[in-house]
């Protein structure tokens, strides 16, 4: 079969087009919680939320990947790969958290 050249350019940009429409949906749809979460709290309390946040999310997806067998070594991006990432995210939110807030946001919890 002779295709046209100017047919595989043009479905070669489509499905150019349609991975950065997806990723830019993906991008928005991680970002637009954050945005709420940060307009919401206090601002002290935005990094010890996130990170608690993120971590749980690292929980829950590495026990998703676990349950299902999802594969470690790919040349795509795994439910390990998006495990990490929350883990790496949350601790770093942790890390830059001072220490007052984060016992402002847990006294209620520890009876403070």
């Amino acid at each position: 079969m002779n295709r046209p050249r100017h047919g595989l350019a043009s479905a070669r940009t489509a499905s150019t087009v349609r991975t950065h429409l997806v990723m830019a949906a993906m991008v928005a749809s991680a970002a637009i919680p954050l945005l709420l979460l940060a307009a919401v709290l206090p601002r002290g309390l935005v990094l010890p939320t996130l990170s608690v946040v993120l971590l749980t999310a690292a929980a829950i997806l590495a026990l998703i990947a676990w349950r299902t067998g999802a594969m470690r070594r790919s040349e795509k991006i795994t439910l390990w790969d998006l495990c990490g990432a929350c883990a790496f995210i949350g601790f770093a939110a942790a890390i830059l958290s001072k220490p007052e807030n984060i016992l402002t946001a847990f006294a209620p919890a520890i009876g403070g």
